[in-house]
């Protein structure tokens, strides 16, 4: 047998005692974290809530809607991808709980793993490569998204770092452009798994070593540049699903003058650049506190990697002095670098200069690796070098460094350093955040089932899926839907619909709980009761939780909702983690230290269900947010819910609706409208009031009608002007039901900001027949009411609904009520329940003998949902108070329904979905089955613009 099978089959078998070594000692502390009580990871159950739900609503397509939290979200935006996914498959064969920690255990190992492949890669040695990978398991910088912060996406993706420094050193070390492009693929996934960490990390060390990096196969400067575009555009197409909207965010941001991905951001120091140089701004004690975590980088990765830096540059020395080729020295210059750049990241954070700061949490896991690798870099260097002197010296130094290495692994054990790690481990972990803490006890998945009977009381039927639960307290509702499938009103994650369109759902929170409304903004408690009671009933919320004692902030019902509530259960469950309060001054497990939940029910007549035929009348606020916002305010301050007026908004324009759209409605509210044809659109209007219809005109905000000549036929009169009236009121008011109860004196005065309020009103006295003037300010009309055909239009000049939602007045809130209600009687119609199957969180399927006046389904319509009505494809609208809203389907036949809610997702994710597919395809094709069929296609395309991005490819690989 030749020396070089021998040699191969030496390699292989010395590879596989490694492997297994480092498979052996990663796993002792794996099993630490696996078996650890109680549950290390602040957001730990974040993640088995996420892996719960997909696994019940496994969906290959970009289709799935994530139930459970604020109303839905579409799944497809979720940006820790990856892992989610991952885990959800693998909990087919596994308990969940214990999936989640298996992967995690699982990961661990992986990124030891390419760890040492990275470093023999570099070094050429098995001892030396398994030393280097242990002590970077055994540097607790590595495991702080583990085991302090939690954050599991986070963790999962560092797998990738090492992963790509190993493929991208390979392709450098052989040419074959094979490990080039599942680096690049590589990086993509990084992307997908957690793209702050792929962006401070991945693309800067794949730069690094594509342009300084020296290669076996020599490649122009030009190439190198058009090697790292490719990197990026391959990257980019796999990641596409996260990475879609990054040009259009940076282009807008620098645009705005702005620097993007938070550079100069900063809790503690905001860092300037400006013409008299750098400042730094900020709270000396915080920016001092920040400094000091740059000392953490050192102090917490393994000591014994610095004295193997220190033996690696003194043999460094000896190799340039001997090497016959000193250039070679450079082979060492890129990880030198890229040691560097980990380096003067963290400093560059803890000094405020915060481009993509990761959190201090999990900002030092680079370090110990790049350290590590350009330790083994040398080694590698050292090797050739000598090997140009002494024909000997690669066996000599692998021999050396093999007793150097079992030497190292004999003393960290011998010094107990897996011991040293897990009590500084010890020292910085934070347990789960879940309360009660008995859920951090848990030691698998049987006791997390046997303490889930416990958590409820008896008569809250917390798997079922037409009510919603609220609390406040995040520890109870990061772990909720781990165990309970019954949706919670608010979500551990905030819905991403930005803070500009959260205005009802701060409004529900402080109105249910804690008597915020109250306490923090001096609402009249009457007023504020009623706004609870309306959010109650559009929110399904027919359970809530909270006043309990917690670590964290959480709130009791209001104390209003006293005579609201139809049942209060406290439920008492031991066992809690004592962190100070111990003799030994330790944090200590008690198990049998009560701690509490307290749960309520909601008189049942408060709440409709989630699904269910609606019998209330119908609004249509043909409008923009702002203006659907200050309408829906108006009506919770009264407690105008669901079971009184269905409210919808449609946001695009008038003409996009025919007849028989608007005709499905009882009423019509036009506040900050938009249309392309004027006329097209208010002919629309004429003739749905002439067949009966009632409409309210508000051009009191800023529209064409507020000032504007010859105004269509529907208005009262021909023209307007809009202009201030003063900064006091001078009313009048005709002897007409929609002042009853009605206090004018105590309108709010008409101000915008000190300023005065801007009014619409006729230019000339004459009205057109049939019309009579409601109120009027300065003897300016201001409400005015015309009987048209069978119908009648009732026009403002006021904005009163906007005013209303600034001031919050009571009496003005009334005096549009009353209006509202001569439009169409607001009377209490309750919801008809029919027979709901939720077969999975994407299609739900209702059922009734009656279709009332429409179908609810209080679920967020997001662009993707479609509605079937007995078997036909039906309009659907965004109604209630919450964006983007619920769905809301008019119906205008009677008789039997079954409607089929169907989520699909946005049209141009099946092609972001698909394009990401193919380049993974292509990628796999190229690598695996040598371009057996994609890669033939691609050849003769590259073969035509060989001069373009991709010419290099034609070169022959060696």
């Amino acid at each position: 047998m030749k020396l070089s099978v021998l040699t191969k089959i030496g390699s292989f078998l010395l590879h596989l005692v490694s492997l297994a070594t480092v498979v052996y000692l990663v796993l002792q502390v794996g099993n630490w974290y696996y078996a650890h009580r109680p549950v290390l990871g602040v957001d730990f159950y974040n993640t088995v809530t996420h892996t719960k739900y997909l696994h019940d609503n496994f969906e290959f397509l970009p289709r799935n809607f994530k139930y459970f939290w604020y109303g839905g979200v579409a799944g497809f935006q979720d940006v820790y991808f990856l892992l989610y996914n991952a885990t959800a498959l693998i909990s087919n064969f596994l308990p969940l709980v214990d999936t989640v920690r298996v992967v995690m255990v699982g990961l661990l190992v992986l990124f030891v793993v390419f760890v040492y492949l990275a470093a023999y890669r570099l070094s050429e040695n098995h001892p030396l490569s398994l030393l280097l990978s242990i002590l970077v398991a055994y540097s607790a910088n590595i495991y702080g998204a583990l085991t302090w912060g939690g954050s599991l996406p986070y963790f999962s993706s560092q797998i990738f770092f090492p992963m790509v420094l190993w493929l991208m050193a390979s392709y450098l070390a052989t040419g074959n452009k094979k490990w080039y492009l599942m680096g690049a693929f590589a990086s993509g996934l990084a992307v997908l798994a957690h793209l702050a960490s792929a962006g401070a990390f991945i693309f800067p060390s794949i730069v690094i070593l594509l342009l300084v990096g020296v290669r076996k196969v020599k490649v122009s400067l030009p190439d190198k540049f058009k090697e790292v575009g490719l990197v990026i555009i391959i990257a980019y197409l796999v990641g596409l699903r996260i990475t879609r909207s990054m040009i259009k965010g940076t282009i807008l941001t620098l645009l705005s003058g702005k620097i993007p991905y938070s550079f100069g951001d900063s809790i503690a120091a905001r860092v300037r650049l400006g013409s008299g140089g750098i400042s730094v701004t900020g709270n000396a004690d915080l920016i001092g506190f920040e400094r000091s975590h740059f000392q953490i980088l050192f102090n917490e990765t393994n000591h014994w990697l610095y004295l193997l830096l220190g033996l690696a540059l003194t043999v460094l020395v000896i190799g340039l002095l001997l090497d016959k080729n000193k250039e070679r020295i450079f082979s060492i210059f890129a990880w030198l670098i890229l040691c560097g750049y980990s380096v003067i990241y963290v400093l560059a954070n803890s000094y405020g200069f915060t481009f993509l700061f990761q959190g201090w949490y999990r900002a030092f896991w680079h370090f110990p690796v790049t350290l590590s690798l350009f330790i083994a870099a040398i080694f590698g260097y050292t090797k050739v070098s000598l090997s140009s002197r002494f024909k000997l010296s690669g066996i000599f130094m692998f021999i050396t460094l093999g007793i150097v290495s079992v030497l190292g692994i004999f003393l960290i054990n011998f010094y107990n350093e897996k011991g040293n790690l897990i009590t500084i481990l010890e020292a910085k972990a934070s347990p789960s955040s879940a309360h009660p803490e008995a859920l951090n006890l848990i030691r698998n998945q049987f006791e997390l089932d046997k303490l889930k009977l416990s958590l409820v009381p008896p008569w809250l039927q917390a798997n079922q899926k037409n009510y919603r639960l609220y609390t406040s307290d995040a520890q109870v509702n990061v772990w909720w839907n781990s165990v309970f499938d019954l949706p919670l009103v608010r979500g551990y994650l905030d819905p991403p619909i930005g803070s500009a369109l959260t205005g009802n759902d701060f409004l529900l929170d402080q109105a249910v709980g804690g008597d915020g409304l109250v306490a923090n903004f001096k609402y009249p408690v009457d007023t504020a009761k009623n706004m609870a009671l309306y959010y109650i009933d559009w929110n399904s919320i027919a359970f809530a939780e909270g006043g309990h004692e917690s670590k964290s902030p959480n709130k009791a019902p209001s104390s209003y909702l006293s005579d609201s509530i139809d049942t209060r259960s406290e439920i008492t469950v031991p066992g809690a983690y004592i962190l100070y309060e111990t003799k030994s001054g330790k944090p200590e497990v008690w198990e049998d230290v009560p701690q509490k939940l307290i749960y309520y029910r909601f008189k049942s007549d408060l709440v409709s269900p989630i699904v269910s035929v609606s019998n209330s009348p119908s609004l249509l606020c043909l409008c923009n947010w702002s203006a659907y916002e200050s309408l829906t305010k108006t009506l919770s301050m009264n407690n105008i819910n669901s079971q009184y007026l269905v409210t919808a908004f449609y946001e695009n324009s008038i003409e996009s609706l025919d007849l028989n759209d608007i005709s499905k409605f009882d009423v019509i509210v036009l506040s900050n409208y938009k249309y392309n044809s004027r006329g097209t659109a208010f002919g629309l209007l004429e003739q749905y009031v002439k067949k009966g219809g009632k409409v309210f005109i508000e051009t009191g905000t800023e529209v064409s009608e507020s000032e504007a000549q010859n105004l269509p036929g529907i208005f009262p009169f021909s023209s307007t002007l809009r202009k201030g009236l003063g900064k006091v009121w001078n009313l009048k008011s005709a002897d007409d039901p929609v002042f009853q109860g009605v206090d004018l004196g105590a309108f709010s005065p008409p101000l915008y900001n000190e300023a005065e309020w801007k009014f619409s009103f006729p230019q000339s006295t004459a009205l057109k027949s049939d019309s009579e003037v409601l109120l009027k300010n300065a003897d300016k009309p201001l409400i005015i009411r015309r009987k048209l055909g069978n119908g009648v239009v009732v026009w403002s000049g006021m904005n009163l609904a906007y005013h209303i939602h600034a001031n919050t007045n009571v009496s003005e809130s009334v005096f549009l009520l009353n209006i509202l209600n001569s439009l169409v009687r607001l009377e209490r119609q309750p919801a008809t329940l029919g027979t709901v199957e939720f077969k999975s969180s994407r299609n739900i399927i209702f059922t009734s003998q009656n279709s009332g006046h429409g179908v609810m389904l209080r679920e967020e319509f997001y662009p993707g949902w479609k509605v079937k009505v007995n078997g036909r494809e039906v309009k659907a609208y965004q109604s209630g108070p919450t964006y983007p809203g619920f769905i809301f389907v008019p119906i205008a036949t009677v008789g039997p329904v079954k409607v089929d809610f169907s989520y699909y997702g946005e049209p141009s994710w099946y092609f972001i979905w698909g394009v990401s597919l193919m380049t993974a395809i292509t990628i796999v094709d190229l690598t695996v089955f040598n371009g057996l069929i994609i890669g033939r296609i691609l050849k003769k395309l590259l073969y035509l613009f060989k001069k373009g991005l991709f010419g290099w490819w034609e070169k022959e690989e060696s």
